[in-house]
């Protein structure tokens, strides 16, 4: 007969410690996706090298050495220069004829006469001659500069040889018309807008315009009257031009002595020496030329590029911006202590004893008189003893009181959330250029609240 095995029965304790093993596990998962689910949503921001390169445009106001110069004289203008021409003292430059004799000698001219002479292609070779001796590889746009000087000067030549046949008709008779000459030595033109005798001194943000606005202009032939325009002369081929800066054009630009300008009118790129002026109207940029004044003789206004390519420094989102007032301290208070500067406070204990303590300053930045501290360690009563130093001379004690607000970040490396000072010197819509290696700030590939209103300063977060 087979025997039977009776099987042992498995024990009430362990499947009651498999339950609550089981349990555990359970409320363990709950608890964690409670807190997984309500926990504060923050976003961590890891600081990276960065740059802000931007051209920003301009209405420019452009600054000669000019003056207008009127006639005494009435009936129809001639020119008897080019306009953009160079005259010396005594040249003429205008006639107004009365008896209709001069229009008709204009008329006779052949128009063989507007054919460039051999004079006329040596001068344009020696500009290219002088281009080719000044050259320099950093200057390379200044090709573009060289082929509008040319273009301009052409029309110029092509106009010489009837001129010369005017100046000459004009000469060789002495009755009815009257001549303007010369009285300077400078460039000639015939557009005018009555902003020549502006003072730049008092420059004004109402003086510019939103957009550019032509000069006026005198037509050759046209009828004049006595004491209106005859033309404007230019003495000087310096010449100088100013824009309005914002404040934050002004930090911008600060450290720059020459900066790149784009012209658009002409596609022309030069190098200008630059300079802010500060009136009593505003902040301004000022550029000065000492070539190519000839190009822009007609113009008052112009709309120009700045290349404002800034050093690359350390590049946060705007949203991470926090500001914050710390406690001002004398330098001089203060004494290093365990490799730390710390301060010597008295202060009142549960028992209502005065006791006196070494505490660490946490600093936040510093500059030549000062450190700028936070209060986590000082109470309110605390006084802090300025003996200690025998290089202070204020009194005794003295407690918490005057304060400085710096522009920072929420930095979280370790976990929890410390303020860290930055200097910005440059910004976009959306950034902030910030300089790296500062004293007590952030370093690059640091953590950093990406938005500060998320969080609170020495909160914990992980």
């Amino acid at each position: 007969m087979a025997k039977i095995i009776k099987l042992p029965k498995k024990k009430k304790a362990n499947i009651r410690f498999i339950y609550f093993i089981l349990a555990l596990w359970t409320v363990y998962v709950i608890v964690f996706g409670i807190t997984y689910l309500t926990r504060k949503k923050v976003t961590i921001y890891e600081v990276k090298p960065g740059s802000i390169s931007e051209n920003s445009t301009y209405i420019a106001i452009i600054q000669r050495s000019e003056e207008l110069v009127t006639t005494p004289y009435s009936g129809q203008c001639n020119f008897l220069v080019s306009e953009g021409e160079r005259v010396t003292i005594g040249d003429n430059v205008v006639c107004y004829d009365n008896s209709g004799e001069l229009t008709s000698y204009i008329n006779s001219f052949n128009e063989s006469s507007n054919e460039l002479s051999k004079e006329d292609y040596k001068a344009i070779a020696k500009e290219f001659n002088e281009f080719k001796k000044a050259y320099n590889s950093k200057d390379f746009a200044n090709g573009n500069l060289l082929v509008a000087d040319i273009n301009s000067n052409i029309k110029a030549y092509m106009s010489k040889n009837s001129l010369n046949k005017l100046n000459e008709y004009t000469r060789s008779i002495s009755s009815g018309f009257n001549t303007v000459k010369s009285e300077k030595t400078g460039i000639i033109t015939f557009h005018y807008d009555g902003l020549e005798n502006m003072n730049f001194d008092e420059l004004k943000f109402s003086d510019f315009p939103d957009t550019v606005k032509p000069m006026n202009n005198i037509e050759n032939y046209s009828q004049v009257s006595s004491n209106s325009t005859a033309y404007r002369i230019v003495t000087s081929q310096k010449w100088n031009m100013y824009i309005k800066l914002s404040d934050q054009d002004a930090r911008n630009l600060a450290d720059k002595s020459t900066v790149k300008v784009y012209f658009k009118k002409n596609n022309l790129t030069m190098n200008s020496a630059f300079e802010i002026v500060n009136t009593k109207y505003g902040l301004y940029g000022k550029f000065s030329f000492n070539r190519l004044m000839s190009d822009f003789i007609n113009d008052r206004y112009v709309e120009i590029e700045i290349d404002k390519s800034v050093n690359e420094g350390l590049k946060i989102p705007k949203t991470a911006l926090v500001k914050k007032s710390f406690y001002v301290i004398p330098k001089d208070v203060a004494f290093e202590y365990n490799g730390k500067m710390s301060v010597s406070v008295r202060r009142k204990d549960s028992k209502g004893e005065l006791k006196d303590l070494v505490i660490d300053l946490n600093i936040i930045a510093e500059d030549d008189d000062n450190y700028y501290i936070t209060d986590l360690d000082f109470y309110k009563d605390d006084m802090i003893n300025t003996k200690i130093n025998s290089k202070y001379y204020g009194s005794d004690f003295l407690t918490l009181s005057e304060t400085k607000e710096f522009e920072g970040v929420y930095w979280v490396n370790n976990g929890y959330v410390i303020f860290k000072r930055v200097e910005i010197f440059d910004s976009n819509d959306e950034y902030y250029i910030i300089k790296s290696n500062t004293k007590y700030g952030i370093s690059k590939y640091d953590n950093i609240i990406y938005d500060s209103h998320t969080v609170k300063e020495d909160e914990i977060l992980y």
